[in-house]
């Protein structure tokens, strides 16, 4: 073969190789950018289908706490709770179980503070700060519906307006609930309060249920708008 003739094929590497190149120069960040969409997606996808399903989602923040751990021989008071929450919550996905999910978020007052570090006692700061970013998204989007609150929280909410649904609409007649807002009763009025779990909540904690969320219906309408059917069924059993 003369030194200056062309191996066979050797044009065509050449203008595919010229080709690649000058499309990764003119659409480098378009190809980085479904990439990572594509790893985004299948992610999502696969945590989505590994998620448990839940029946209904229930939030409780203050200075009150559900414990995940309990001496030998005894359930958590967190695993209290859910069970007690469950014979109130309905099978919404027809698993045939009822399977309730809580979100416990230890944020005391500054009173609750000031009072345990007087008794000696250490508090955690970066816990509260990382429950009180978790209580403000959670706020704002999220299925968690039906809240537990501290009175103090629950009026730090309340200033904006049509943040919690009033409550007279969902409450039977004869209902004993005690209202602490038109949109809050108090937990210590409802039978649920004697049940396992909630039984160690502050008597002062109120109930309330947030209005539905524009922004999870744009993500996941139908899911949002299923979440928040077993919310209010969830709220009229507890203030039967």
């Amino acid at each position: 073969m003369n030194e200056n003739e062309k191996p066979e094929g050797a044009d065509v590497k050449i203008k595919v190789g010229a080709r690649l190149e000058n499309f990764w120069y003119h659409y480098k960040w378009h190809t980085l950018a479904a990439l990572f969409l594509i790893v985004f997606i299948t992610v999502c996808s696969i945590q989505m289908c590994q998620r448990e399903s839940y029946d209904i989602y229930v939030m409780y923040a203050g200075g009150g706490n559900l414990d995940r751990t309990a001496a030998e021989g005894d359930l958590p008071e967190y695993v209290k709770a859910q069970n007690s929450l469950a014979l109130y919550a309905e099978d919404a996905n027809g698993d045939g179980e009822v399977n309730p999910l809580i979100l416990s978020l230890y944020i005391p007052t500054e009173k609750e503070i000031a009072d345990i570090e007087a008794a000696g006692g250490s508090v955690s700061y970066g816990l509260i700060k990382d429950n009180t970013t978790a209580l403000s998204q959670n706020m704002l989007t999220s299925e968690y519906y039906v809240c537990f609150l501290s009175r103090e929280i629950f009026d730090q909410y309340n200033k904006t307006e049509g943040a919690f649904m009033p409550l007279s609409a969902y409450a039977s007649d004869g209902s004993t609930a005690e209202y602490y807002d038109e949109c809050a009763v108090y937990l210590s009025s409802l039978e649920i309060y004697k049940k396992e779990g909630f039984n160690k909540l502050p008597e002062d904690t109120v109930v309330c249920l947030r209005t539905k969320s524009a922004v999870s219906s744009v993500f996941d309408k139908e899911g949002n708008e299923r979440a928040y059917s077993a919310a209010e069924e969830l709220i009229r059993k507890l203030l039967k």
